[in-house]
């Protein structure tokens, strides 16, 4: 096995071990330092991996010079659906969650306000996943700023919509504009 490649596979063993540590630690409720208040119902959770995975969170939980806010033991967040935080709070230690067709547009809009980048790629991953064209892709990249659909793509972009179905082009795009609105407000 050449290096690079026995290098990515011991970083993968070693995210694996660590991300079914910290699913076991939440699970246990052991050295959970925070708890998120939503509503009725109270999350307990690791401040450093919140942090790690947010600057927003980052921010609310230390302060400029690095020193822990003590403010930030419990965390009161407001307009939030409890289920869908509780699916990103379980992702930030897992790495698994279950996205769908029903449940995608909010856990997005939930880690756009909450500046969770893991979280808010995962859901543009599944998106783009759901878009059957180039056409479709690229639009969905260029809306979200997204880099991970290929520029070069762009090229086939305007002979796709000249010799295919150009309305059903815009149409589309239309649609993904209108989604995006919808997340936006």
């Amino acid at each position: 096995m050449d290096p690079k490649a026995m290098k990515e596979e011991l970083r993968l063993f070693q995210s694996t071990l660590l991300q079914d540590g910290l699913k076991e630690l939440l699970n246990e409720n052991k050295f959970v330092d925070c708890t998120l208040k939503i509503g009725d119902r109270c999350f307990p959770c690791h401040r450093l991996i919140m942090a790690a995975c947010s600057p927003y969170f980052r921010e609310l939980f230390f302060s400029e010079d690095g020193k822990e806010k003590e403010s930030g033991k419990e965390v009161i967040l407001d307009d939030v659906d409890p289920n869908i935080m509780d699916m990103i709070i379980q992702y930030l230690h897992s790495a698994e969650i279950d996205l769908t067709d029903d449940n995608v547009q909010e856990i997005f809009a939930v880690a756009n306000r909450f500046q969770i980048p893991s979280v808010f790629t995962v859901c543009v991953n599944y998106l783009q996943n759901k878009l059957s064209t180039r056409m479709e892709r690229y639009t969905c990249a260029l809306i979200f700023s997204v880099q991970s659909t290929p520029v070069s793509e762009g090229k086939y972009v305007f002979v796709q919509v000249c010799q295919g179905q150009w309305y059903h082009q815009i149409y589309l795009i239309i649609s993904c504009i209108l989604f995006c609105t919808k997340l936006l407000r």
